[in-house]
């Protein structure tokens, strides 16, 4: 049997060292602890062990089979992140169409990645089971869908949840207007750089009532600047020379 990796990241390495201090530290306030923390390099923030491993049901063995999933899709935001902070507001936006349409995809993973989508993921896979407009299962032998006690037992499976969240991170490519609102994504810019994320950093303005809509308005911050996504038309951005974020905000 392989050795299987054993401390898994919920917030991409590549998306951290964006935050990195020029001595190459990142400054961590710990919110339940209440205080701050420095820690050299990304190793050891945002991480939990055997987050992204199952345990098989037949022989008790862990398979790390989710970390390798995110791999993947890490190798693909990476060069899209660095082309985003190695632009300048000068120039035109830095990601075209296609490029967009591939980080949509990586922040459709990264939106059910982190842990505050844990609970959620659960409660979804209680309620649903693995049945929507989008995503079934089937057997194999007939190309029918399981059945509902079928269904019953798949779900109870150790990871299910998060093969779940992963499922619906194709969601909004459901959505025609996805599609159209990626053509009007902002890249906003700071200069000094003010970089600020957390352990949940898409910035959603609401919570979405159907899994299409999960990228609908969002802010992003990408360490120089940030991608800036809703459907309302907005001036053209200046740099600017602190964080800012830039809604339409109704009465309180």
């Amino acid at each position: 049997m392989c050795a299987i990796t054993i401390r898994h990241h919920y917030l991409p390495q590549c998306y951290l060292r964006g935050f990195l201090d020029e001595e190459g530290y990142l400054h961590v306030y710990d919110k339940q602890e209440q205080r701050f923390f420095s820690t050299k390099g990304t190793n050891d923030v945002f991480q939990e062990k055997h987050r992204n491993s199952i345990q098989s049901p037949l022989t008790g063995e862990r398979h790390d089979v989710f970390e390798g999933l995110y791999s993947d899709f890490d190798s693909l935001m990476a060069p899209l992140l660095k082309k985003i902070i190695d632009s300048k507001s000068t120039e035109p936006p830095p990601l075209d169409l296609e490029e967009r349409w591939k980080m949509m995809l990586c922040l459709g993973f990264l939106y059910w990645r982190v842990p505050s989508r844990d609970a959620q993921g659960k409660e979804l896979v209680n309620r649903f089971g693995f049945r929507s407009d989008f995503f079934n299962i089937h057997d194999k032998k007939t190309g029918k869908p399981i059945s509902d006690e079928e269904m019953r037992k798949i779900a109870g499976f150790d990871g299910m949840d998060t093969a779940y969240k992963m499922g619906l991170s194709f969601a909004p490519f459901y959505s025609a207007e996805s599609y159209k609102t990626a053509q009007h994504w902002k890249f906003l810019y700071q200069d000094p750089g003010f970089h600020i994320t957390g352990d949940n950093p898409i910035l959603c303005r609401k919570d979405a009532q159907d899994f299409k809509e999960i990228l609908d308005e969002f802010i992003f911050p990408v360490s120089s600047g940030m991608s800036y996504h809703q459907q309302q038309t907005l001036p053209k951005p200046k740099p600017w020379a602190r964080f800012l974020l830039q809604v339409e905000c109704g009465d309180h």
